[in-house]
């Protein structure tokens, strides 16, 4: 748990990488794995996403107002301009993207040394699947003290609130 908001905070740390890692390959059974896009947006935390936007976008507005400002300068200045609307484009949404898959599916790890998750929201509902301790599920709805989550698998079932940590999003 703590190893993923540090991920947050610090997405190349080595140290936090490898931890993660070796934490993950200990979990029996069923979790969450990142796909290839959220391995890549991950690379970078949301700030530097901002950052590399925001830049792009002030290059090219002060393109623009230098062409504005010296016409002459308006042949030369056209790659650097078609080139900062791009970078701004392309930099603007990968930050929609990775504020997206940071803040839009919430995540549970589960704290229990096993827990059952149900086909409903309800201790007498068949068993769907176990998940056990550390593995990292999405949360899909809550229902009073339940959750409903899924795993990579593509399987989802419904277990109690006490059974899991939310994971904080930044």
């Amino acid at each position: 748990m703590a190893y993923r908001q540090a991920e947050q905070l610090a997405p190349r740390d080595p140290d936090v990488r490898a931890n993660l890692q070796f934490t993950r390959n200990q979990v029996q059974g069923p979790t969450r794995r990142m796909g290839r896009v959220d391995r890549w947006l991950d690379t970078l935390s949301l700030n530097e996403w901002t950052a590399l936007a925001a830049g792009a976008l002030w290059l090219t507005f002060v393109s623009l107002a230098a062409v504005q400002l010296r016409p002459r300068f308006a042949q030369s200045l056209r790659t650097l301009t078609l080139a900062a609307a791009i970078a701004t484009v392309t930099f603007g949404g990968c930050l929609g993207l990775a504020l997206a898959t940071q803040t839009g599916a919430e995540s549970a790890v589960v704290t229990a040394r096993e827990v059952t998750v149900h086909n409903g929201p309800f201790n007498e509902s068949p068993s769907a699947f176990t998940a056990h301790d550390g593995a990292e599920l999405r949360v899909l709805d809550r229902k009073d003290d339940w959750l409903q989550v899924t795993d990579d698998n593509r399987r989802s079932g419904w277990l109690k609130r006490g059974e899991v940590m939310l994971l904080k999003q930044f």
